[in-house]
């Protein structure tokens, strides 16, 4: 479970790899770098606590995660700002909302 916490970590936070550390690679943000540097790390506290928890899920239901099947369809919806006025302003020309 430690090297699956810390796997999901440099998912995120790898030096120029990770998605909140690429410099905007994966972003469309207009500023990714500043928005970027905006998003804290995880405390060493709270990494500990995750994989404690993590490793009592496994070593008590002997499957990771327990309280439902390993695979899973979530459906859900993403709502947006329909101000055009924010995306201009904070993504790039490219992903902004064009003819608006």
């Amino acid at each position: 479970m430690k090297q699956a916490v810390h796997a999901f970590l440099d998912s995120k936070f790898a030096a120029s790899k990770g998605s909140f550390r690429d410099g905007g690679a994966a972003t469309a943000w207009l500023d990714a770098p500043t928005v970027q540097a905006g998003i804290p790390e995880y405390s060493d506290t709270a990494i500990e606590a995750t994989i404690s928890y993590c490793e009592y899920v496994y070593n008590r239901y002997g499957r990771f995660p327990a309280a439902c099947g390993p695979f899973r369809t979530v459906l859900a919806y993403q709502a947006h700002r329909l101000d055009p006025n924010f995306y201009h302003r904070y993504y790039r020309p490219e992903d902004s909302l064009t003819g608006l």
